[in-house]
Order: C-alpha cells, then structure tokens, then sequence
C-alpha cells in the first residue's frame, strides 16, 4: 500500500491544529509530551488558536482536515466511511432520477475517470 500523505495544496496552511474537548472521563492522550514525526516538542496548536471558533465549526473543521483523501477507487473501497458515502450518494442519485446503471454494448470497454 502506498504511504499516505497530506495534500499539497495544503502546504501553505496551518492544519490539523484543532482539537475537541473530551469529556471528563475520557482519559486524553499524553501525545502532547511526545516529539512530533518531525522531532519538535511543541505542537502547532500550542501556538494557534482556535478557540474562538464555535464547536460546531472546530468539529467541521477538524473532519474535513483529518485524514488523507483516498487517491484511487480501490483506497477509497479500503476506508468504511468512503465506501458508505460513496453508497450514500448513489443512492441519492437513484433517487432522484439523475442516474442509471447502463451495460456497455458488446465490444466496448468504459472508460476510466481520474
């Protein structure tokens, strides 16, 4: 499998800095104590701020910086999430009528999509 990596086109923002209060009895990791992939004591989000936000927005933002994007149909089928968004979404589609299924005439083959 290949090694994934964040978007290059994030690499001029500061990302992955939020994080959500856990609750009480949930025991929060000590990774904050550890060296970062990149030997630093320190984290980011040490530095920024993201307080001011409300949950609701730290929480959307922290699930849309999370992760890597699958880069092909068969990383995207590994992921639970994808595979059920990915499900959600084409039976949206059916339902609204916007797509079918059709089979490829005799001879031809479909053609790929990046």
């Amino acid at each position: 499998m290949r090694t994934r990596v964040p978007s290059v086109r994030l690499r001029d923002f500061v990302v992955n800095t939020l994080s959500i209060p856990r609750p009480p009895h949930t025991p929060a990791s000590s990774s904050s104590q550890l060296p970062s992939s990149n030997g630093n004591l320190y984290s980011l989000s040490d530095v920024v701020d993201s307080s001011h936000f409300f949950l609701d927005h730290r929480i959307f933002l922290a699930a849309i910086t999370t992760g890597v994007e699958p880069r092909s149909f068969k990383e995207a089928m590994q992921d639970p999430g994808w595979r059920e968004a990915m499900h959600t979404e084409i039976r949206a589609l059916e339902s609204n009528g916007t797509w079918t299924l059709e089979t490829l005439p005799a001879g031809k083959k479909a053609l790929g999509s990046r």
